[in-house]
């Protein structure tokens, strides 16, 4: 465990790792009370103790960590309790030796403001830092763990993490009475609530009744409430997080729940949706539930979005009825975790609780059973001493021995065959007999945990891992049938793992997909936390050629099972996440408490097995396909449908002569190989929507005037819907074509001399 502020103020201010706290007032330097500029210095191998160091100025904190190499990890902390601190000029500079970002004025030199945590030398942005806002009064500790990544060096893991969850609620239609007493049929709109992006806190949630009929006769309310949103939403922050939800109420004797806008302007809308985009929503999913009723099982609930303020179109969380794949009454779930700089964000949607993995990331706990019983305590290092794999402190050997479950259940018949009538007449004096018999008992018990918990672990980790449910070679040929199915491409890119991971979420997002959910969150957790590279920079993308990518992600699966003992390490040493998985690890399912997601049956192996190959083949889809098909970006147009591909014209040869490039395009490359994006509505004026086609299409050659399409087989395994099967290689694979499309570097199919934003075509 490590937190960098331990206390507000006072005597008891430090950094705390693991059970030492290193204390402000014990550390080197100037003895003024005034001084709070701190620095702990560790081996990164062992966490070793080097130093404990106070500055009252950044210049000479800078000079020790130039003279500092990357065997060293770097804790630095402006402890709270102090006034406003010129002399801390220049701090912003100094931990850019560990790697912090450029913070610059971001960083306001009053104490409390500031935890960073990094190796020297990392390059910009590689350490882990969390800076207080300017507008926020309170401090910036870091709490979680350092825990050794793959290469044994220690890293932070912040513990932080809050879920969100939105789901269809069914409501009773309104009535003459409730719309009265309430005004049931005048909140109709949008839910919009604010976090803080360091804490996760509520900061606020207020309902825009952009459709709130009620109101008055007046449909500028509507407009009103549309632009105090919009006004809400452009005040938005760096260090905030903001949660949107669609809500509706039905009259009575209806079957489906109001759009959540009506009498807004062309104007009003156009702002609203670039605004949406602008925290990671798309204008697509926004504008196509703005008009449309919700399904009766919908509650009202047709669009979710959780995002931040800075992000690109598309980067949030966000469901929308009928879009991308969604049913008519969508649901979004998924969990909000910290980045680089101590900032939620939205990481994958899907997937259930992740349980596992919200428990490792729980606050650390380090009262052990009997610590409190001084006797007993005694007892217990005397059993760990009669065992030499134990030793006279044994729970700090659950994390430092690699036995498997059979091995710790050896260990735990011999320490619970010990009796009272074996100990030394000297050590008996140190205990009492009854209090041998707890120990006993709460040893053999806690090894018979650390076993299981390992044991839980390799299960997990099976079908990751190179000897598991899917192998080396599976993964390769994954890569390379895909190689070839899509004409042999040539050309190299870059991945990351995550993206296996993120749908591997979505997969387990069904109830039956608890164990799946499980896997996923956890292999999250460790490409987000446990994984670096070798000088401690956090896991970066991939580069791989095409022919290579089979083999590279055989690799990043074997670094990320490799990060499941870690994971085990946190789980072992800390007594309340022992007990807890110990006993729940691999439960029964029909088990009465067995939570979800703990079982680990040979139904959960076959489809885990499933879940994880279908994650891999889609990303190697998604990497491959682009290097032989182009995403072409046609002229937007204003109709009052969506656009076909097959009826977009072009003359660009000659006005008498025109072509139709995508007309050739078969049923099912017209319905896969295209997608209608709805960039503006506008609600006054019905059929005046503006649409953009994207169109994949294999790069265009010289003079060539129609596009070619990935085949059939092609578009029905990437795009269409995965269906409820252990086994891997039916239905599809569910990858959005609209999010594939949206995010690919678009091209335009024949470029106007005078304007290479349009073709000549309409």
């Amino acid at each position: 465990p490590v937190e960098t502020m331990t206390a507000a103020g006072g005597p008891a201010r430090g950094i705390r790792v693991g059970d030492t706290t290193y204390l402000l007032s014990d550390a080197d330097g100037p003895a003024s009370q005034a001084v709070v500029l701190q620095a702990l210095v560790l081996e990164r191998e062992t966490l070793g103790f080097t130093s404990n160091k106070r500055y009252d100025n950044a210049a000479a904190l800078e000079r020790d960590l130039r003279a500092l190499d990357p065997s060293k990890l770097v804790i630095v902390a402006l402890q709270p309790g102090g006034n406003y601190g010129a002399h801390y000029d220049g701090l912003d500079k100094a931990v850019l030796r560990i790697g912090a970002p450029d913070l610059g004025a971001s960083l306001l030199n009053i104490t409390g403001r500031m935890s960073a945590i990094g190796v020297p030398g990392m390059a910009p942005g590689d350490a882990d830092v969390n800076v207080t806002p300017r507008r926020s009064p309170s401090d910036a500790p870091m709490k979680g763990y350092l825990a050794p990544d793959q290469y044994g060096n220690f890293g932070f893991v912040p513990s932080l993490r809050k879920r969100f969850e939105f789901a269809p609620e069914a409501k009773e239609p309104c009535t003459p009475d409730s719309n009265r007493e309430n005004g049931c049929n005048s909140t109709v709109g949008f839910r919009v609530a604010w976090l803080d992006s360091r804490t996760g806190e509520d900061e606020g949630t207020t309902t825009y009744n952009t459709n709130g009929r009620g109101l008055n006769a007046d449909e500028l309310d509507q407009e009103a409430e549309a632009w105090r949103m919009i006004h809400d939403l452009d005040r938005l922050d760096d260090s905030q997080v903001v949660l949107i939800e669609a809500v509706s109420n039905r009259a009575h004797g209806e079957t489906q729940f109001r759009p959540p806008i009506a009498g807004v302007s062309s104007r009003s809308m156009k702002e609203l949706a670039t605004l949406i985009a602008g925290v990671g929503g798309t204008r697509n999913g926004f504008n196509r539930i703005a008009l449309k009723p919700g399904s009766e099982d919908s509650g009202g609930l047709t669009y979710a979005l959780v995002g931040w303020p800075g992000a690109r179109e598309g980067a949030g969380a966000e469901i929308a009825a009928g879009v991308d794949g969604a049913g008519a009454a969508p649901s979004l779930s998924g969990a909000l975790l910290p980045d680089r700089q101590s900032r939620l964000r939205p990481a994958g949607e899907g997937g259930g609780d992740n349980t596992l993995a919200e428990l490792v990331l729980d606050e650390p706990t380090n009262r052990w059973p009997l610590d409190d019983d001084a006797g007993a305590k005694n007892a217990l290092s005397f059993l760990g001493s009669t065992n030499s794999k134990l030793g006279s402190d044994p729970r700090a050997r659950y994390a430092s021995q690699t036995f498997d479950e059979a091995g710790w259940d050896r260990i735990a018949q011999e320490v619970g065959a010990v009796e009272y009538a074996d100990v030394p007449a000297p050590r008996r004096e140190k205990f009492t007999h009854a209090q041998f018999l707890a120990a006993r008992e709460q040893l053999v018990r806690e090894l018979g945990w650390v076993g299981n918990v390992r044991a839980y672990l390799q299960q997990l980790k099976s079908p990751i891992a190179n000897a598991g449910v899917i192998s080396y070679a599976d993964v390769v040929a994954i890569g390379d049938r895909i190689y070839k199915d899509i004409e042999r491409p040539e050309g190299s890119g870059a991945f990351s793992f995550l993206e296996v991971v993120e749908f591997l979420l979505e997969l387990a997002a069904p109830a039956t997909h608890e164990v799946s959910a499980t896997v996923a969150g956890v292999m999250q957790l460790a490409v987000l936390g446990f994984e670096a590279g070798e000088n401690g920079a956090p896991a970066r993308e991939v580069q791989f050629k095409a022919r290579e990518l089979g083999a590279k992600l055989a690799d990043e699966m074997q670094a990320t099972a490799r990060t499941y003992d870690a994971i085990g390490d946190v789980i072992v040493t800390d007594p309340e996440k022992l007990a807890f998985v110990g006993e729940n690890g691999d439960c029964e399912p029909t088990e009465k408490g067995c939570p979800k997601g703990y079982s680990f049956t040979s139904k959960d192996v076959r489809q885990v097995y499933a879940d994880v190959h279908r994650s891999i083949e889609r990303l190697a889809y998604e990497e491959l396909v682009p290097f032989a098909y182009a995403t072409y970006a046609l002229n937007p147009e204003r109709l009052n449908r969506a656009p076909e591909a097959k009826w977009y014209r072009c003359t660009e040869f000659s006005p008498l002569f025109p072509y139709y490039p995508w007309w050739y395009y078969g049923d099912v490359a017209q319905a896969k190989a295209t997608t209608a994006e709805r960039l503006e509505v506008d609600p006054t004026n019905p059929g005046n929507d503006l649409w953009r086609l994207l169109v994949l299409s294999r790069a265009r050659q010289r003079l060539e005037k129609h596009g070619n399409a990935p085949s059939d087989a092609i578009l029905e395994r990437m795009f269409e819907r995965v269906p409820r099967s252990d086994n891997p290689r039916e239905g599809g694979l569910g990858i959005s074509a609209a999010r594939l499309m949206r995010e690919a570097e678009w091209r335009t199919w024949a470029p106007s001399p005078y304007d290479d934003t349009h073709d000549q075509c309409s």
